[in-house]
């Protein structure tokens, strides 16, 4: 009898992402691990996601559902919910994977000792061409108290560690995941493979990066370090000057609360910034 793979559950949120999805669809095909199923959960987008969606059906376990939702964790609680999977993760509908043996690859590397397995990956433009990678993680338990150092596509855990994702939070859910996770006592891993591609466009929220998802920071960093602390001092402080920025219309004073927030993570080694 062959050995029984843990089977994978993806799921995908989306909405209006009908000029992306289909490198996110092709990348979760074109897996060579044989037990993944994929889950989309799309907000009925007026897009063509729909027909993108739809050109894929059959060609692999793939479940589609068009529904509403709360928002982005919402749909993705959802997705987790519906699927059978021992091992989660998620790709967005912007994002995708570099090659075909990521699933092997994760899988193989979550050894009974490892809960949550981290990956490498790149930012890439909007077609797709490579940009830079992602911050090195030098300490992942002491950076997840500053920031979130994870790349989130590239990253995979056991259904057991799993908590539902925060659906008050729109910006930072994933980071208050693995902090949960964390907290709770999982154990990570961090792996030297390129698996995912994190694409950065005008319309995702990294990219945004309006004053409320700097609240949600600043919420995170109250939490974590305590409400006192200059941590979370200076990340309120963010929020208020992005906020200002946004009132007054003025994207040079917004660019510069940037400047200045990355001139504060280089002065402290990583310990003082708002993300």
């Amino acid at each position: 009898m062959p050995e029984q793979r843990p089977l994978v559950t993806v799921v995908t949120p989306s909405y209006n992402y009908g000029r992306y999805i289909g490198d996110c669809l092709a990348s979760v095909r074109r897996q060579t691990y044989p037990a993944v199923e994929h889950i989309v959960l799309d907000a009925c987008s007026t897009d063509d996601t729909a027909e993108v969606i739809g050109s894929f059906r059959g060609s692999y376990d793939l479940q589609a559902f068009f529904e509403k939702d709360q928002g982005q964790a919402d749909a993705i609680n959802k997705g987790f919910a519906r699927g059978r999977g021992e091992i989660l993760c998620w790709l967005n509908a912007d994002d995708f994977w570099l090659h075909d043996r990521v699933l092997e690859e994760a899988v193989a590397a979550l050894r009974p000792d490892v809960d949550v397995v981290v990956g490498r990956g790149f930012f890439v433009a909007e077609g797709g061409e490579r940009l830079k990678r992602p911050r090195r993680i030098r300490s992942l338990a002491t950076q997840l108290r500053y920031e979130d150092p994870v790349l989130q596509p590239a990253t995979f855990w056991r259904r057991t560690v799993h908590r539902p994702l925060r659906t008050d939070l729109h910006y930072v859910f994933d980071w208050v995941l693995f902090l949960e996770m964390s907290s709770a006592g999982a154990r990570f891993d961090l792996v030297p493979h390129d698996w995912a591609a994190y694409r950065l466009h005008g319309v995702n929220k990294s990219v945004a990066d309006p004053s409320e998802r700097k609240r949600e920071i600043a919420e995170v960093l109250a939490s974590t370090c305590g409400a006192r602390s200059f941590q979370a001092r200076w990340a309120r402080a963010t929020h208020r000057g992005y906020q200002l920025a946004e009132r007054a219309r003025v994207p040079l004073l917004k660019r510069a609360i940037w400047w200045a927030n990355a001139g504060m993570y280089l002065a402290t080694g990583g310990r003082v910034v708002s993300c």
